[in-house]
C-alpha cells in the first residue's frame, strides 16, 4: 500500500522530496496519490479504481475461439 504510506507521511508534514527519499517512489506517483486523495477524499484516494471507461466484454465468438 504505497499510497497509504505516502498519505501518512504527507499528513505528518513531509513534502514530496522527503517522501521520495524515504519510500523510493517517483514524484509523479507521489503527486498522483496526494492529488487523488485531496480531490476525492482519503478513503477514495486509497482505493484503486478501474481505469477503463467500461467493463471489458468477452463475446461468445471470442470464447469459442479459445
Amino acid at each position: 500500500m504505497e499510497c497509504a504510506a505516502i498519505l501518512l507521511r504527507y499528513a505528518d508534514g513531509d513534502g514530496p522530496t522527503a517522501i521520495q527519499k524515504a519510500l523510493g517512489l517517483s514524484r509523479p506517483t507521489i503527486y498522483k496519490c496526494i492529488d487523488k486523495a485531496l480531490a476525492a477524499g482519503v478513503k477514495a484516494g486509497l482505493e484503486d479504481r478501474y481505469h477503463r471507461p467500461k467493463e471489458p466484454v468477452i463475446t461468445q465468438e471470442s470464447k469459442a475461439w479459445s
